[in-house]
């Protein structure tokens, strides 16, 4: 009721200001569908920056692109502007040899496509005119997908977001989509209901209101309909549970507060763009994207610059104690962490 009465308002008071944190990208937050993937609850824990394990995550052909999609709706957006589009293409000037912006257009997949597109949208959803040229080229690679046509939809939506004579057309473009049964149904319907919980806001400016929602409530999706099986499917609630434990530890740690403290400003200054930390190994490899296998979580810390990652320290979490352990390279040994 409360954003009906902004949008009223807003038309009636002709107003040219818009407040954006009440538009179809930033008020579509899909990603609390997918909040017990592990990777999601990863992107949750790095302030809305892209880091390269969520990068290698977005780039990986075997994951499902909804769930990359939840990915980069978690990291979010900010009034200030964000940058995680470029640090996508930063991060693949190695691993996917873009050495500029014409080579990641020429050989990126449809996925990596949409990735870019949909993180440059939220990175300045003020102006999405390349997002959503990007986003038309990866529909092009891949029409049949609901993923794909639905993102392209809310793009296009905050695209024309300004005009209020075309806000019929923020709800009914993408409720095309969402009936189309010829399209591959590749999101869950959690997320589905998420975004047209806000988008059906502006059924009211087509015209015939009453003969919208009728249509709506005539054609639920079935929910019988099988989506294509994915790692979060046949995810142990228990694990997905035991990691975000050990994070939120990690997190609330006197070792991490104190290592990182005052340490974003110092590798900025130095002409970095922060720091993360990444497991490298864990008992469930495939599941959780870690590169090894390991009967502990063994996470490095790392500043990330243009050129080079630079590690700061590896430390394990060991399942049997609960705790974390420092690895000391001078002993070559393992020590717990500091607690003061």
């Amino acid at each position: 009721m409360i954003k009906k009465i902004a949008l009223s308002l807003f038309i009636t008071l002709n107003i040219v200001s818009f407040t954006f944190a009440d538009s179809p990208l930033t008020s579509t937050d899909f990603s609390a569908a997918y909040k017990n993937d592990p990777l999601v609850v990863k992107a949750g824990n790095t302030k809305g920056v892209l880091t390269l394990e969520l990068f290698g995550f977005l780039i990986d052909k075997t994951r499902a692109i909804d769930l990359k999609m939840a990915l980069i709706n978690k990291l979010s957006w900010s009034i200030d502007g964000k940058v995680n589009a470029e640090l996508f293409l930063g991060f693949g000037v190695k691993s996917k040899k873009w050495q500029d912006y014409e080579a990641f257009i020429e050989n990126a997949t449809a996925d990596e496509l949409l990735c870019y597109a949909y993180l440059k949208s939220l990175d300045d959803y003020t102006d999405v005119n390349e997002a959503l040229e990007i986003a038309n080229i990866a529909l092009i690679l891949n029409p049949n997908s609901y993923t794909f046509n639905i993102i392209h939809a809310l793009i296009q939506a905050q695209s024309i977001f300004e005009n209020v004579d075309n806000w019929c057309s923020i709800y009914s473009d993408p409720n095309d989509v969402r009936f189309n049964e010829t399209l591959e149904r590749d999101m869950k319907i959690e997320a589905e209901d998420i975004i047209f919980e806000y988008l059906s806001l502006y059924a009211e400016y087509c015209g015939d209101y009453e003969e919208v929602v009728e249509y709506y409530d005539e054609n639920q999706i079935d929910e019988s309909v099988d989506y294509i099986e994915e790692p979060y499917d046949d995810a142990n609630e228990d694990e997905v549970d035991e990691l975000s434990m050990i994070i939120d530890q990690l997190n609330n740690s006197t070792y991490l507060i104190n290592k990182t403290e005052g340490l974003y400003d110092r590798i900025v200054a130095n002409g970095g763009s922060g720091f993360d930390y990444n497991i490298e190994a864990c008992p469930y490899q495939e599941r959780y994207g870690c590169m090894e296998y390991s009967e502990t979580y063994d996470f490095v810390l790392f500043e990330v610059y243009p050129d080079r990652f630079v590690t700061i320290d590896r430390f394990s979490y060991i399942p049997e104690t609960g705790i974390f352990m420092l690895y000391d390279a001078a002993e070559d040994t393992y020590i717990p962490f500091s607690e003061e």
